[in-house]
C-alpha cells in the first residue's frame, strides 16, 4: 500500500509541475492555432499542385484514409481549386499571423519550462515568425516529398501493406515534433531527450487517432446534433493532440534536467 501511495504521489507531483508550466487552457488555445494552420498550408499546397501540375492522387487517397470523416472532401475541394482570389490570399496571410501568435505562446511556455531568458518583444516576434514559416515549409515539404517523384512511387507500392498509412503518419509527426522540441528548448545536448519525447508523444497521438477513426466509423455521433457534433469531436481530438505535444515537450524538459544532474554527479 505504501508503494502505491508513493507512486501516486510521484505521479501527482509530476502532474502539478507539468501544470505549473503548461496551463490547462494552453492545449485548447494551441488546438485553435493548429486548425488555423490548415488554411495557409492547404492553400500553398494547392497553389503548388496547380502551378507544377503535380499528381496528388496519393495525397487524396491518404487523406481519405487518415483524416476525420466529413472533412476530407472539404480539404480535397481546396486542393482541386484552380482559382485563388484576393480573399483567399488575405485569408492565408491572416491565418499565418494568427498561427504565429500560437507559436509565440509555445515559445513563452518553453522559455519557462527550460528556464530560458525571456526575450524582448522584437526578438520574440522575429523568432515567432521565423519558426511559424519554418513549420509551414516543413509540413509542405514533407507532404509534397511524399507524393511526388521516387518517394511517391515507393509509397504507392507499399499501399497494399496494412497500416502503412499510420507508419507514414508517425514518421511525419515524429520529424515535426523532434525538430520543434529542439528549436523550442534552445539548450545543448537535447537531441536524445527530444528524440524520446517526440517518439512517446507521436506514438500516443497515432494510437488515439486510430481509435477515434474506428469509433467514428461505427458511432452515429451525428444523430443528436447533426454535422455540429462532428465539429465538436474534431475539436476534442485536436485539443487532445495539442496536450500530447506539450506532454512530449515536458518529457524533453525533464529528461534534459535529469541528464544535466546525472552529468554533474
Amino acid at each position: 500500500m505504501k508503494l502505491i501511495n508513493n507512486i501516486f504521489n510521484k505521479i501527482y507531483n509530476e502532474y502539478k509541475l507539468y501544470r505549473s508550466y503548461v496551463p490547462s487552457y494552453a492545449s485548447a488555445a494551441l488546438s485553435f492555432y493548429i486548425i488555423m494552420m490548415i488554411v495557409p498550408a492547404i492553400t500553398l499546397i494547392a497553389i503548388a499542385i496547380s502551378r507544377f501540375n503535380i499528381d496528388y492522387t496519393i495525397l487524396k487517397d491518404y487523406l481519405n484514409e487518415i483524416v476525420f470523416p466529413n472533412y476530407t472532401s472539404a480539404i480535397i475541394n481546396v486542393l482541386e481549386s484552380r482559382t485563388y482570389t484576393s480573399v483567399a490570399i488575405v485569408t492565408t496571410i491572416l491565418s499565418f499571423w494568427v498561427v504565429s501568435r500560437g507559436v509565440s505562446m509555445i515559445y513563452q511556455i518553453s522559455n519557462v519550462m527550460f528556464h530560458n531568458k525571456q526575450e524582448d518583444f522584437l526578438p520574440l516576434t522575429l523568432h515567432t515568425f521565423e519558426t511559424t514559416l519554418f513549420i509551414l515549409i516543413l509540413i509542405i515539404f514533407l507532404i509534397t516529398f511524399s507524393v511526388i517523384g521516387p518517394i511517391g512511387e515507393f509509397i504507392t507500392s507499399l499501399k497494399s501493406i496494412s497500416r502503412i498509412k499510420y507508419l507514414l503518419m508517425f514518421i511525419g509527426l515524429d520529424i515535426i515534433f523532434f525538430i520543434l522540441y529542439i528549436i523550442l528548448s534552445r539548450t545543448n545536448h537535447i537531441i536524445i531527450p527530444a528524440f524520446i519525447g517526440a517518439n512517446i508523444s507521436t506514438i500516443i497521438v497515432v494510437v488515439i487517432h486510430k481509435f477515434l477513426l474506428v469509433y467514428f466509423s461505427y458511432a452515429n455521433y451525428q444523430s443528436l446534433y447533426g454535422p455540429f457534433s462532428a465539429l465538436i469531436m474534431v475539436l476534442f481530438a485536436i485539443r487532445l493532440y495539442a496536450e500530447l505535444f506539450y506532454i512530449g515537450l515536458y518529457i524533453v524538459c525533464r529528461m534534459n534536467k535529469w541528464s544535466v544532474e546525472y552529468g554533474k554527479n
